[in-house]
């Protein structure tokens, strides 16, 4: 073997481990980035489940309030002017002396309507 010859052996291999080197220096390198990515996602859904959280505990308070604020509407009428109201999904009752009415609710899904 001549000096020629072995000059493009080591060549031939300093080349493939150039490449095989090139491969696990991106493939490391996309792993990292994954993980970076992950735990930005991680941290981002984890931030806003805490929100969500925080305004579904905020909207329980504030129908509780509202709630009460009805049936104390609803005491008042019947104390003060004998008028009994039922509240039942979208359909409102009044029942004084001079009868019984009945409201429909007109609700959308819409916001804003």
């Amino acid at each position: 073997m001549t000096l020629t010859e072995i000059l493009v052996i080591a060549n031939f291999v300093f080349l493939l481990l150039t490449v095989i080197g090139g491969y696990m220096v991106i493939r490391t390198t996309i792993a990292k980035s994954e993980g970076v990515i992950q735990q930005r996602v991680r941290e981002a859904l984890t931030a806003e489940n805490d929100l969500l959280q925080s305004r579904v505990k905020r909207l329980e308070t504030e129908n509780k309030r509202l709630n009460n604020l009805t049936l104390l509407i609803i005491t008042s009428l019947k104390k003060m002017r004998g008028i009994n109201l039922e509240i039942n999904e979208d359909i409102i009752t009044f029942r004084d002396a001079a009868g019984t009415h009945i409201i429909g609710l007109h609700t959308t899904d819409e916001p804003n309507a």
